[in-house]
């Protein structure tokens, strides 16, 4: 009989154990079906994440085209004013060279003063008149200085500093192209305007 009560102690012993093993396979199922769909909720949450950021990257990056294309066009105008600021500038200095012998531009009219514009010429003879003057009636006496030049006479020599003569004569020359080309290029543009 004593065997009769170890018998349901072993079967009750041994049904526990089968228990605690079912439970603990119930238990690692549970966790690794746990696991699974924590997983398969990671994934579809960065696979969202994932496509927000490539919309926004892209987004940015057709902005950021934008502002390049916009900062070109910005850099293109800027350049066309500036040369319009430099054609006008070199303009506006052409004009002023002019209107010291009597000549305005005034949009599409030449306006010559004819005063003024022989004014200018008389004086620039009278100029050279006098620098002639001096020059011949010192060299009448026989004595010349005339350093910017670069000649000076005297009773027993002559120096002539052909630099100093060679710039003074380049000087004069650019001074009569610069009137040239002023006349030259104040033609040009009427002739351009009037076409």
């Amino acid at each position: 009989m004593h065997y009769l009560l170890i018998l349901p102690l072993i079967l009750f012993a041994l049904s526990g154990c089968e228990d605690k093993e079912k439970i603990k396979r119930e238990q690692t199922l549970l966790i690794n079906k746990a696991k699974e769909e924590l997983r398969i909720t990671l994934q579809k949450e960065m696979a969202t994440r994932e496509s927000l950021f490539q919309k926004k990257l892209a987004k940015k990056e057709n902005e950021l085209q934008e502002l390049k294309t916009q900062l070109n066009h910005t850099q293109q105008k800027v350049q066309t004013l500036a040369e319009k600021l430099q054609a006008q500038e070199t303009l506006l200095i052409k004009h002023k060279n002019l209107s010291k012998t009597g000549v305005l531009i005034d949009g599409d009219t030449l306006i010559i003063d004819a005063n003024k514009t022989q004014s200018y010429f008389n004086n620039i003879g009278e100029q050279l008149k006098n620098k002639l003057s001096k020059f011949t009636s010192d060299f009448e006496k026989g004595v010349v200085q005339e350093k910017d030049a670069g000649i000076e006479i005297n009773e027993s020599r002559i120096n002539i500093d052909l630099n100093k003569t060679k710039t003074l004569i380049e000087v004069w020359g650019k001074k009569i192209q610069e009137i040239a080309k002023d006349f030259d290029s104040t033609s040009k543009v009427q002739n351009t305007n009037t076409h």
